[in-house]
């Protein structure tokens, strides 16, 4: 497997060659100002300052259960109760709902969208050259897709199928 580049940076994010110095420096000081945001979020939320809660977090990467022992967090939930505590802290009562923006759209809707655009007057669709020369690819992605069935649409994948041929 080959990779070119041209100029200092053009392979940064490369998992194949080693980084050099300027690229973890260019990590690092990304990491910092994550840090530093968190710090002065978390702080202003808690009426901490930004050294006395870096004096707990430490920057490390803290699991909910232990963030919630050590005061990062109040309390351990999904979405669904970071929904319920706002609309509580907001005052609206029973009868509220979340309508998100834009809708969020399933990967047929995409397709199919993307696809009508190229409708003839016939109405019949008329494939892009890549899609016609790869379309039984397309066919076997699409079939692993549509077994993600994670109702918040949450998923960690690799950036590659493996496909094992019968001998």
């Amino acid at each position: 497997m080959g990779r070119s580049g041209h100029g200092e940076l053009a392979n940064v994010g490369s998992s194949i060659k080693p980084k050099t110095e300027l690229e973890l420096a260019i990590f690092q000081r990304s990491v910092d100002q994550v840090y530093k945001i968190f710090l002065d979020k978390v702080g202003r939320a808690r009426n901490l300052s930004p050294t006395a809660l870096d004096s707990v977090a430490q920057g490390r990467v803290w699991t909910g259960l232990a963030a919630q022992k050590v005061g990062l967090v109040d309390q351990l939930g999904g979405l669904q109760t970071a929904l319920n505590l706002a609309a509580a802290q907001a005052e609206l009562g029973e009868q509220w709902q979340v309508k998100e923006y834009p809708t969020p759209r399933g990967l047929n809707s995409l397709l199919w969208n993307n696809l009508s655009h190229g409708l003839t007057e016939t109405n019949s669709v008329v494939l892009p050259p890549f899609l016609r020369t790869n379309w039984q690819q397309l066919e076997r992605e699409w079939a692993e897709l549509a077994q993600f069935n994670d109702p918040q649409g949450i998923y960690a994948r690799l950036p590659f199928s493996w496909h094992f041929l019968n001998p």
